[in-house]
């Protein structure tokens, strides 16, 4: 009866300290708690109550895991041994041998702690640690680090920054009096305290301070030996610049300067600003400017800014080094706003500025954009979108059908020939229905097309109007079987067959008027049209595996051009096209896919493109591209393949043949050695025009020292 009541008196008590904690680390208090230990006892005259052996205190955000735990309830003070504080909510963990915890004010002290951010894969041993009440980590000295640590020994990890006088905030900002960057327990850079590593992925470390980032080495035979020295420059919390000097020691200095603003999640910006004097090709001033903003103002309102303009698009490649080198601006970009940039040898660059609205059905864009040219052709023709607007009512039901209406007005301007405004109104019907074992959809649309030029270049009239009609007919159905071994054969290689013949019958009129402006695609349609595609899927479904082979096969019956007479046609204007076909393989281990277009009327095979890749199968992963298109007259392969030997060295490669000219095109090699909390590496990259060497040094949580795919994958 006594220890029923040691017991529930000890529980309850345990459920008041418990309730009364906001956080030890930072945590919830919670309403549902359950203490558990192997022993329980009174000391003294009830002063004190001990929990010893296995204890564990949980709710649903946190759990405490203790050798023991003594409460005075009078104090309100808490003491564990040997302890681990679980964080549910924010996957993160404290763990000492010893702490106090004071529970009316929140605070925690003790002689050392282990702080582990599972999140952030960082770790922070602290000595003479503090919590106070609000819920500022202090600690005398700590060692920060992303590599495994021992919390009863002092030995120092692979590589870690000490500090001195640390406090953490609760908004994720910290200062020290002084810090070091170690690499095992040799000192190799001491940090003053205005200067505290800025720009890092660790949260406990100042991201906007201001100071030196890690160095850059570059090497090719076109540039020569390079070296830059990113400079990190906050104005605020949420505004900073990065300057980034980079002495060629063939080319000269090249300046880089990156501007980024983050205001919250929905609000943030990135410009990048590169410039050379080139003066030893002879080529003057050489640039490139690249940004983009996304402005998020409601969850259905937002707009966006694209910019892109350079000097000459030879540039980016030829100075495809440093902070601002065209690989590294593009893995930031799709990092920070998941939108790419256009190629780097693409003829022109394209700067964008647009914003969207959309409720329930409504859709609606406005855009402007801007084609900096660097092609063969002369730049004062080439057509700029100026101004767009585009209105979509998307498909709503109405009775059987389903209606949607489309409006596009477009501005385009040129230097030379004929421009002004396209406006397209489109209003579109669409009846699905089914019949027997077809699934259908009829579709009826009507577009009119108005024409307002401000030059008329070789038009007599400014004002233009072209119209026509567009009614499509598409049917398919889906026809299954299962296939099983005889005799209870292993249920793994049992399969289903699916067959999904479809047909598309497309119709639409003339236009009213065939001499209009080209604006779009659409404006080059002349002739009434009338086409039928026809094919068959072709899905093969394991029990583990759905959709494990699919094959499609189609082709396009033009009736139309059969009209005309096939002998006084060229092949690919007759009236069958190309056949079209695609052979997918999706396996766990290995993956695959097959395109090819054969032409009937003598071209035979005019393209085929074959790609396979491989997971665990021999090495870690293996890709090989072929591709030939006699249209372009293209015939190349890539083989990239990519190895880790003893869980600790790295090895990739890549090469690019041009089979036409029996040449490489590309040829990159890189190794590694990986490390649990760092990389290191060496590779090189040879083109015809340039062979350029790299170093790899890549910290966990940190960053590192030159770019590559090894550098990129690793965690």
């Amino acid at each position: 009866m006594k220890g029923q009541k040691t017991l529930s008196l000890f529980l309850v008590c345990f459920l008041v300290l418990l309730l009364k904690i906001n956080s030890l680390y930072a945590l919830p208090a919670s309403s549902k708690i359950e203490v558990s230990a192997d022993r329980f006892e009174i000391l003294g005259r009830g002063e004190r109550l001990l929990a010893e052996g296995n204890v564990f205190i949980e709710s649903k955000d946190f759990f405490i895991l203790a050798d023991q735990a003594i409460f005075d309830p009078r104090r309100e003070i808490l003491v564990l041994k040997r302890f681990q504080i679980q964080d549910l909510t924010e996957n993160a963990s404290l763990r000492g041998d010893s702490a106090t915890v004071d529970l009316r004010f929140n605070q925690l002290e003790s002689d050392s702690v282990l702080l582990f951010l599972k999140k952030q894969n960082i770790r922070i041993k602290a000595y003479g640690f503090e919590k106070n009440a609000l819920n500022e980590y202090k600690a005398e000295r700590a060692i920060i680090t992303s590599c495994e640590l021992d919390c009863e020994k002092e030995e120092f990890p692979p590589w870690s920054i000490e500090v001195k006088n640390f406090i953490f905030g609760p908004d994720e900002l910290s200062k020290s009096d002084a810090s070091k960057f170690r690499a095992g327990k040799f000192p190799l850079l001491y940090l003053p305290k205005s200067i505290l590593m800025p720009k890092v992925s660790l949260p406990v470390l100042q991201e906007r301070k201001q100071g030196f980032l890690l160095p850059n080495i570059a090497q090719g035979n076109r540039l020569g030996f390079g070296f830059q020295l990113p400079y990190f420059l906050p104005l605020t919390d949420q505004i900073d610049f990065t300057i980034s000097p980079l002495y060629l020691t063939k080319r000269g200095l090249l300046f880089d300067l990156e501007n980024r603003i983050t205001l919250t999640e929905n609000i943030k910006s990135v410009f990048n600003y590169r410039y050379i004097e080139d003066r030893e090709k002879g080529e003057g001033n050489r640039w490139w400017l690249t940004g983009k903003v996304d402005v998020g103002l409601r969850e259905n309102l937002d707009v966006h800014l694209d910019v892109d303009l350079t000097s000459d698009k030879v540039f980016l490649d030829e100075f495809n080094v440093g902070e601002g080198g065209f690989d590294r601006v593009k893995s930031r970009y799709l990092e920070t706003f998941r939108r790419d940039v256009d190629d780097k040898t693409q003829d022109y660059r394209a700067s964008s500025l647009w914003g969207q609205w959309f409720r329930g059905s409504l859709y609606s864009r406005i855009s402007s954009t801007y084609y900096d040219y660097h092609g063969p052709n002369d730049e004062k023709t080439i057509l700029q979108p100026l101004a767009n607007f585009h209105l979509n009512i998307l498909p709503f039901e109405w009775h059987a059908l389903l209606p949607s209406f489309v409006f596009d007005y477009y501005y385009f301007y040129r230097e030379k020939d004929y421009y002004g405004h396209r406006v397209s109104p489109k209003l579109e019907l669409n009846y699905p229905f089914k019949f027997s074992y077809l699934r259908n959809l009829f579709t009826l649309s009507y577009t009119q097309n108005l024409y307002y030029l401000s030059e008329r270049g070789n038009f007599s009239q400014d004002n233009l109007s072209s119209g026509f009609v567009s009614a499509e007919v598409s049917t398919y159905t889906l026809l299954k079987r299962s296939y099983f071994l005889p005799f209870g054969g292993p249920r793994d290689l049992s399969f289903e067959h699916v067959l999904k013949p479809f047909a598309i019958l497309h119709y639409q009129s003339k236009p009213s008027r065939k001499d209009v402006p080209i604006f779009v695609d659409e404006d080059l349609l002349k002739d009434k049209t009338l086409v039928l595609e026809y094919g068959l899927w072709q899905f093969f479904n394991l029990p583990t595996s759905y959709n494990f082979i699919v094959v499609k096969a189609y082709q396009i019956y033009d009736l139309e051009k059969a009209k005309k007479s096939a002998t006084s046609l060229p092949p690919e204007e007759r009236a069958f096209s190309d056949l079209y076909l695609q052979v997918l393989l999706q396996g766990r281990r290995i993956s695959a896919r097959y395109d090819a277009t054969y032409n009937f009327y003598g071209y035979g095979f005019k393209k085929h493109y074959f790609t396979i890749t491989t997971n665990k199968v021999l090495i870690d992963r293996l890709n090989l591209q072929y591709q030939e298109d006699s249209a372009w007259k293209t015939r190349q392969a890539i083989f990239e393949a990519y190895h880790t030997f003893w869980q600790k060295l790295a090895l990739h490669f890549y090469a690019t043949r041009n089979l036409k000219l029996n040449q490489t095109s590309e040829l990159k090699f890189e190794l590694a050695y990986l490390h649990d909390c760092y990389l290191l590496g060496f590779g090189f990259t040879s083109t015809p025009k340039d062979t350029r060497f790299h170093f790899m040094v890549n910290l966990v949580g940190l960053g590192g020292l030159g770019t590559s795919s090894l550098a990129q994958n690793y965690p």
